[in-house]
């Protein structure tokens, strides 16, 4: 499974003035590995469904877990995959989570009904590879599908069946974002990690771009919103070296991009998920580790 880590943060330091996003807010803490959150809310807009996976520190056993928090704060908790390891992906028709669950050697999607609490596979989507990091958003499922000598970023289309593969990668290093709408965002690294961004009724796909200068810029970690909004994680250096900037290309910003957050040495960030709110805003889910032990608590981001 993913391990990437290239940059840190020990607090947030904001890049831009405190009225446009928030602090950041703890969603889940713990001296477990909690990280690659996922989040809705239910059709009520009462209750913020969180699920993530959380790593046992001391048994490295993987669970993906579902959090429903109610708005005085209290929660219950249950983990979606019944047997070995799990990982936790994103929700759909607002009482819907996808996950992923270790059957034999590999991976498996699976799908969690919030209201009825049964279990079912996505049609014609599993093979004899892992299947995981899965969104979903209308008929478009994008997900990683990894055999140990490459991984892929899939779009699949569940009206036909079909798959469109936006990436391979022989070192395993694609990485499947988000689905939004008619968007689809992930991540490859070479040289360099880049983000990539595909337009799915034009079938056109583009390179977010990168800041002149040396050393050159990471970009990884994407999310999208259905506006085709992405936020993702930038930095040039090493992992617990160098600044960690979290980004946002909206229609209006520049080029490369609006830093909405910078974070400082001594704990890392990796993955984001974007979830638009009833109100109009937006939170940014993130996992920020330490670089002392390695764990990680999810964290969000609300824009005004």
């Amino acid at each position: 499974m993913r391990a990437l880590v290239f940059g840190v943060a020990a607090a947030l330091v904001w890049a831009l003035p405190a009225t446009a996003w928030s602090a950041p807010i703890a969603v889940v803490r713990g001296p477990a590995d909690e990280n690659h959150a996922t989040a809705a809310w239910n059709r009520a807009g009462t209750v913020e469904y969180v699920a993530f996976t959380r790593r046992d520190p001391d048994t490295d056993r993987r669970s993906a877990i579902l959090r429903l928090i109610r708005s005085d704060g209290s929660f219950r908790s249950v983990r979606l995959n019944t047997r070995g390891d799990g990982d936790a992906g994103g929700f759909f028709h607002s009482r819907r989570v996808l996950y992923s669950e270790k059957r034999g050697s590999d991976y498996d999607l699976r799908v969690y009904d919030i209201t009825t609490g049964r279990r079912s596979a996505p049609t014609s989507v599993n093979t004899r590879k892992s299947e995981w990091l899965a969104s979903r958003s209308g008929p478009y499922l994008l997900f990683n599908r990894d055999n140990g000598a490459a991984n892929r970023v899939v779009l699949h289309d569940l009206r036909d069946g079909t798959d469109t593969r936006l990436a391979r990668s022989p070192d395993q290093d694609a990485f499947a974002g988000q689905v939004s709408g008619n968007w689809a965002v992930w991540m490859n690294c070479a040289a360099v990690c880049d983000v990539y961004r595909r337009d799915i009724a034009a079938g056109t796909t583009s390179i977010l771009p990168r800041p002149a200068g040396e050393p050159e810029a990471n970009q990884y970690e994407p999310s999208v919103t259905r506006d085709g909004t992405v936020y993702l994680v930038r930095n040039t250096g090493g992992a617990c070296t160098s600044t960690v900037e979290l980004v946002r290309f909206a229609a209006t910003d520049p080029a490369e991009g609006t830093v909405v957050a910078q974070l400082p040495p001594g704990r890392f960030t990796t993955g984001t998920y974007a979830r638009q709110n009833p109100g109009g805003s937006v939170d940014l889910f993130f996992a920020r580790g330490s670089c002392d032990t390695f764990r990680h608590n999810v964290f969000k981001l609300r824009s005004p």
